[in-house]
């Protein structure tokens, strides 16, 4: 069996994963902003008038953040099923190995592509 071939898929995807993860961070980090936004506007002196510059801000990066947040990403929730499928795949696969070394590497490979299929699609639907 090709090992290489699988380390490279296992990194292509655990890189994929990586950025994946980051690209749903970025509410994370409106939130922050929001939250320091509000924490300014409280220090701001009432006759500011950067007041309601900043207060108008806080409310347009909320009702953003509410839109984004509120919504499911379904598409997340596909590709957490396609690793599903791969799994399921690569677990067949390694049932059908006549070799114990290959199988135990296919099932190993299966165990991590079906923990990350579990991982995103939860992280998808759950918001």
């Amino acid at each position: 069996m090709n090992y290489e071939a699988i380390a490279a898929a296992v990194v292509a995807v655990s890189g994929l994963l990586g950025l994946y993860i980051q690209t749903r961070r970025t509410t994370l980090h409106a939130a922050e902003r929001i939250k320091r936004d509000l924490e300014i506007l409280e220090l701001l002196p009432r006759n500011s008038r950067m007041r309601q510059r900043l207060r108008d801000r806080v409310d347009d990066s909320l009702e953003h953040y509410l839109k984004v947040r509120v919504a499911r990403d379904w598409r997340g929730a596909g590709v957490g099923l396609l690793f599903l499928l791969a799994a399921a795949l690569i677990g067949w696969a390694g049932v059908k190995q006549a070799s114990n070394e290959e199988a135990g590497v296919l099932f190993m490979a299966a165990l991590i592509c079906g923990g990350i299929g579990v991982f995103v699609f939860v992280i998808s639907v759950r918001r």
